[in-house]
């Protein structure tokens, strides 16, 4: 892991903090990318990283989250997309809003940091499996 640059979404608490402190420890340079400033510019300090404020269900945070990585570090080798969050409504208080709030960070959250980190990663690093899709091929 020397060297190599990770985005860590949902970073500055539970698993993605053990992402973070493991990849840290391993010698890579780690940006954190969450909602918990205080928890994630106190980690990034720690570790040596970067804090990136970031909430995963706006495609906009995620592209500036990426960028800053490149801009500190010249490259994005890893992403982990980690940021979650338990469902906030059942059958019995469902909401449309509160439903849109747990699919904006477990669902869009997923989809806009892939969006957000494909064009930074290394087209041709042997050791970074990307899934690259092809509009004129139905395969991925």
């Amino acid at each position: 892991m020397t060297g190599r640059v990770a985005l860590v979404t949902g970073g500055a608490g539970g698993i993605g903090e053990a992402t973070v402190r493991r990849l840290a420890a391993q010698g890579a340079h780690v940006v954190i990318a969450d909602l918990d400033a205080a928890r994630g510019t106190l980690l990034a300090r720690e570790c040596g990283g970067l804090f990136v404020r970031t909430d995963v269900a706006v495609v906009r945070d995620n592209e500036r989250a990426a960028a800053q990585a490149v801009a500190e570090y010249g490259r994005l080798d890893i992403v982990v997309l980690n940021a979650g969050i338990a469902g906030r409504c059942g059958l019995s208080d469902f909401t449309p809003q509160r439903y849109r709030a747990t699919m904006g960070t477990n669902l869009d959250g997923v989809v806009y940091g892939i969006h957000a980190g494909q064009p930074a990663a290394p087209v041709d690093h042997p050791d970074v499996p990307l899934v690259r899709h092809d509009p004129q091929d139905s395969t991925v």
